[in-house]
């Protein structure tokens, strides 16, 4: 895809628009992302101009492995008619090094340049490999009986190195075990099951976490064979 060129002149007396600083927020490890089989990374910027009352209407981001932004693997997402000064990418590979920049138009569509200036301002690497995945067993239980979870995650080219529970009115209300022991204290009020947390840190630093649901239910009620009058 050929880059786009140089900014327009400026249209009338407006003044084409910069960027006055970047950032990256790389590697977000909420639970929300972690089910990703890519590296998520989100690319901010700051819009400034010199023209009073001017703001952004419109940014374009690209990615590549190329400081030149050359390769066939570029990431681009084109412009995009937006406010927000933020680009949230998914990126193909772990263990990469990439660089990035970004364009933002202003209110009357004038253009900045590519910023950074130089590429190797913009330079990051992804995680050498992909996050934890976090899951555990099982997903019910009785109120004052232990019941014993089950720690099913798996990583990826490492190791567990840490692991922390919560659980939602039990005892005992938070471990770090393997597969702790739990008991549920009350149950779970109108088909409102407990909530358990588990977060999952490897050998590489990569952590992950899950918030499930446990019915927690009343016990049976107890009864006793007697003979027949």
């Amino acid at each position: 895809m050929t880059n786009i060129g140089p900014p327009p002149p400026p249209i009338g007396d407006n003044k084409p628009p910069s960027v006055a600083s970047t950032s990256i927020d790389t590697f977000d490890n909420t639970y929300d992302l972690c089910e990703l089989d890519k590296p998520k990374v989100f690319f901010n910027w700051v819009f400034s101009d010199p023209d009073t009352g001017d703001s952004q209407s419109a940014w374009r981001v690209q990615i590549d492995n190329d400081p030149g932004f050359g390769s066939l693997g570029k990431i681009d997402s084109l412009k995009v008619t937006n406010t927000s000064n933020s680009f949230p990418g998914s990126l193909p590979e772990f263990g990469v090094d990439y660089f990035w920049r970004v364009m933002v138009w202003d209110s009357k569509d004038a253009p900045s340049k590519w910023y950074p200036l130089d590429p190797k301002d913009a330079t990051f690497k992804t995680p050498e490999h992909d996050y934890p995945t976090v899951a555990f067993e099982p997903h019910k239980a009785v109120t004052n009986q232990p019941v014993q979870f089950e720690d099913k995650s798996t990583v990826s080219e490492s190791l567990i190195s840490s692991r922390y529970w919560t659980f939602q009115d039990a005892s005992p209300a938070s471990s770090t075990i393997q597969n702790p022991s739990v008991t549920f204290l009350s149950p779970g009020e109108k088909e409102k099951a407990k909530s358990v947390f588990l977060q999952v840190t490897d050998s590489s630093g990569l952590s992950c976490q899950i918030q499930g649901a446990v019915d927690v239910g009343l016990p049976l009620p107890g009864w006793i064979e007697v003979p027949p009058y």
